[in-house]
C-alpha cells in the first residue's frame, strides 16, 4: 500500500464520525465516488453522512438513494473527519466551501490538473486517473474493502461518464479492466445505460434546441453555445439539462474546441470546454477561473451582467490560446 492509502486508511480508521462531499454540478463520477466510499464506510459501522449542493435529476433519483445525502444543514462540530471527493479546490464545493477549508482533519480525493488541494491534511491526486472512481476503486482493492453489485453500479456510472462512454482521449487499458472488473463485480450496465442514456428529461430536449438557436461558430473551428437564466426558465429547465451538449458539438467535422455557457441562477454563469486531442481547454479554463482536463474542463464567471459579455469574454480566451498555440507550433 503506498503511503498516501496507508494515510487515509489511518484517518479513516480513527475517525467515527465523517462527513462526505462533492462539488456543485455533480455529476455521475463525483456523486458515484461519494456514495460508494459513503456505503462502506457505514458498513465499517462508522456515522456517515453525504451533502451535495444541488437536487437530483432523473437519472440520478433511478441509480442513486436520495435519503442517503443532505442538501444544507451543515455543522462541522458533528463530524471528526471531512473528505471531498473529484474536486479540486474548497470553493468547488459550493456553500459548504468555507467551512470544509476551515476544518482540521481534512481528506480530498482528486484527479483534475492543476488543482490546489494543498488545505487538505491528507490529499490525494492522481491526474491519470480517466475519472475519481478509478482512485475509489484503487483505495477498495489496498483496503480490501469489497465492491458489492450495488457499489459496482454506481462505480460503472461515473465511469462511463466521466470517460465519455470511453471515447476520451485520456481512456487507458487501465480504464477498460476496470469496466471489466465492474461488471464482474455484478454492476447492471443496463440500468445504468437506459438511467443515463435513455431516461432523459423533455426539459432537456428543450434546452438543447435552445442551444443549437443560440449556437455560433467561429472560424470554422470554435463553437460557443449560450442559454441565458431567462430562457431556462421559459423552458422549464435546469442547467443540468445542458449537459452533454459540448461533446456533441465536438462531434462535428473541423471543430476543435466547443464551449457551452449556461446561465444558471441571474449572474452566475457555468462554462463546459471541450475540446479535439492536441487542443488543451484547461489552459484557457484556468484563466477564466475554472480548470479540468486538457480536453474537458469548465468552470464558473460571475461579475457580469449580461450573457453576450461572458461570451465576448470566453471567446477572446480562445483566440489567444489558439494564437499563442500556432505561434508556438
Amino acid at each position: 500500500m503506498n503511503k498516501k492509502f496507508e494515510k487515509i486508511k489511518r484517518a479513516i480508521d480513527k475517525a467515527k464520525k465523517i462527513a462526505l462531499f462533492c462539488h456543485v454540478d455533480p455529476d455521475f463520477d463525483c456523486l458515484s465516488s461519494m456514495y460508494g466510499l459513503g456505503i462502506k464506510l457505514k458498513e465499517m459501522g462508522k456515522q456517515v453522512q453525504m451533502y451535495t449542493n444541488e437536487e437530483f435529476g432523473l437519472a440520478e433519483n433511478i441509480l442513486l438513494d436520495r435519503s442517503l445525502v443532505k442538501i444544507g444543514d451543515f455543522c462541522p462540530e458533528d463530524y471528526d473527519l471531512l473528505i471531498s471527493v473529484d474536486t479540486p479546490e474548497a470553493k468547488r464545493l459550493g456553500q459548504y466551501g468555507q467551512q470544509f477549508a476551515q476544518f482540521e482533519n481534512v481528506i480530498m480525493i482528486d484527479h483534475h490538473i492543476g488543482n490546489d488541494i494543498k488545505q487538505a491534511k491528507i490529499s490525494y491526486l492522481d491526474a491519470d486517473s480517466t475519472s475519481c472512481v478509478e482512485i475509489i476503486m484503487q483505495m477498495f482493492d489496498q483496503f480490501g474493502w469489497q465492491i458489492t453489485p450495488d457499489i459496482a453500479t454506481m462505480f460503472y456510472a461515473g465511469l462511463v461518464t466521466d470517460t465519455n462512454s470511453f471515447k476520451n482521449t485520456n481512456v487507458t487499458i487501465k480504464s477498460l479492466q476496470n469496466a471489466i472488473v465492474l461488471i464482474q463485480k455484478g454492476a447492471d450496465i443496463g440500468k445504468v445505460n437506459n438511467a443515463i442514456f435513455r431516461e432523459n428529461p423533455l426539459s432537456e430536449l428543450a434546452a438543447k434546441k435552445t442551444l443549437y438557436k443560440n449556437l455560433e461558430i467561429i472560424n470554422k473551428e470554435i463553437a460557443i453555445a449560450t442559454i441565458s437564466y431567462r430562457q431556462l426558465v421559459a423552458i422549464g429547465a435546469k442547467k443540468k439539462d445542458c449537459s452533454g451538449f459540448s461533446d456533441q458539438l465536438l462531434s462535428y467535422n473541423g471543430i476543435n474546441i466547443t464551449c457551452r455557457i449556461v446561465e444558471q441562477q441571474p449572474g452566475v454563469y457555468g462554462l463546459s470546454f471541450r475540446s479535439m486531442p492536441g487542443y488543451d481547454v484547461n489552459v484557457i479554463a484556468s484563466r477564466l477561473g475554472g480548470g479540468g482536463h486538457q480536453q474537458a474542463s469548465g468552470g464558473t464567471m460571475t461579475g457580469y451582467d449580461d450573457i453576450k459579455k461572458v461570451k465576448a469574454a470566453v471567446v477572446k480566451e480562445i483566440k489567444k490560446y489558439l494564437k499563442e498555440k500556432r505561434a508556438n507550433a
